[in-house]
């Protein structure tokens, strides 16, 4: 799997490379400021996304100007499940209770944070060792200059709880529907490596 999750993400960066420099700003295969689309669907504690973050997404988020032609967005739901509790929702993740809070700390770091200066980055930090996700969401809040209380806060509460509904149906729109993790959707369309 490792040597696919490799091959899959070179596909993917030279995908945006190629389709960034051989379409117009006009296509439709371009955002409107002329990037490529990229929407990777994750989950925090999946050995798979692990590898994928940890690995190809660190390296691509490190290239120069890598963010100049991609417009990325994670969505960190994965394979989780949702059930309504009165106005709320509960959350079932794949990997438990844990793999729950850091999709929860990361969404909250997307919504409440600049996405590619704070955000990734600390998400980047975060995935890191995912040992424990509230001491190591401390350090790298810390790291980046932000507010752990508010993410925190917004992770343990009703904000937190909507953010991840926002994901959920997100996740749940796929057409097709995802049927793993790291699930990678380039300017729409789902993209894999075989």
């Amino acid at each position: 799997m490792a040597n696919k999750i490799a091959v899959f993400a070179l596909i993917i960066t030279s995908l945006v490379l190629l389709t960034y420099y051989n379409q117009s700003t006009e296509s439709q295969n371009l955002t409107a400021d002329g990037k490529v689309k990229v929407d990777l669907y994750s989950e925090s504690l999946c050995p798979d996304c692990l590898q994928f973050i940890r690995g190809s997404l660190k390296t691509a988020a490190n290239t120069k100007d890598f963010w100049k032609i991609c417009d990325f967005n994670l969505i960190p739901y994965g394979n989780a499940r949702r059930t309504q509790n009165g106005s709320n929702w509960a959350f079932t993740c794949q990997h438990g209770v844990k793999e729950c809070q850091g999709n929860l700390i990361e969404a909250c770091a997307i919504k409440k944070t600049d996405y590619y200066t704070q955000a990734l980055p600390f998400i980047l930090c975060l995935e890191d060792n995912t040992t424990d996700f509230t001491a190591q969401g401390q350090r790298c809040a810390s790291k980046f200059g932000l507010d752990w209380q508010a993410i925190n806060t917004c992770a343990t509460g009703t904000e937190g709880n909507k953010y991840m509904l926002e994901y959920a149906i997100a996740t749940e729109k796929l057409n097709p529907a995802h049927g793993y993790v790291p699930w990678i959707v380039v300017n729409d369309k789902h993209t894999t490596a075989s």
